[in-house]
Parts: C-alpha cells; sequence; structure tokens
C-alpha cells in the first residue's frame, strides 16, 4: 500500500470519527466515547499499515482536535472558568491519546500479522 492512499484513508476515518462525534458530544458520557471512537479507528489505520504508522495517526486525529477545540473556543474562557464546556477541554486532551494508544495496538496487530503470513512461519 502506497503512502498517499493510507494518509487518505486516515483523514477519511478521522474525518468521520470527527462527524460521529456530532452524535454523541450531546450525551453526558462524551468523553468515553472520544476515547472508544478515536482508538478503534487507529488501531484499525496502523493494522492496515504496521511499519509506518505514525504519520497516519497524527492526519486522524486532526479532525477531531479541529471540533474540540473550535467548541472550546466558541465556548469562551469566562465560561471555562464556571465549568461550562470543560468536557471539551478533556476531549482535546483525550483524542491524541487514544490515536497514540490505538495506533500502537493497531501497530503490534498489524506486525503480528504481517509476520503469521511470511511463509515458512507455522502458527495462529
Amino acid at each position: 500500500m502506497k503512502r498517499m492512499p493510507h494518509l487518505g484513508l486516515c483523514l477519511g476515518l478521522g474525518v468521520l470519527a470527527a462527524l460521529f462525534r456530532f452524535v454523541y458530544v450531546f450525551f453526558p458520557q462524551f468523553n468515553v466515547m472520544d476515547v472508544l471512537v478515536f482508538l478503534s479507528a487507529a488501531t484499525l489505520a496502523a493494522s492496515l499499515r504496521p511499519r509506518h504508522p505514525w504519520s497516519g495517526a497524527v492526519v486522524l486525529a486532526v479532525p477531531g482536535m479541529m471540533l474540540a477545540t473550535m467548541s472550546v473556543s466558541l465556548v469562551g474562557l469566562e465560561a471555562l472558568r464556571n465549568g461550562v464546556g470543560s468536557g471539551h477541554v478533556v476531549s482535546a486532551m483525550l483524542i491524541p491519546l487514544s490515536v497514540a494508544s490505538g495506533t500502537e495496538l493497531g501497530r503490534r496487530w498489524g506486525l503480528r500479522r504481517a509476520k503469521r503470513s511470511e511463509p515458512g512461519v507455522r502458527g495462529a
């Protein structure tokens, strides 16, 4: 798989995850959903290209980070001091952490799958 199609796939997964974030952002536990959605998207993207997953991870995290920081900037500092919108600040920290964790997990799964598919390797 070439580099540009992989980056396009990661960007598409990131945009899809950010759009999906619009659905669950109104529920009380949306930070848990941020972790689950972005972790699974990063795991999928990294398992497809396990040798060089980190460039795709950066591209995958950008749409979600843009949405979280836009929400924080629209709420404003005064409202954040009063506690309104503090979940978006937590999301801005959780999205890159979950993408990094998912990328490492997907990289390990992808390398294990590639090792099993080599000729002459038994197992599975």
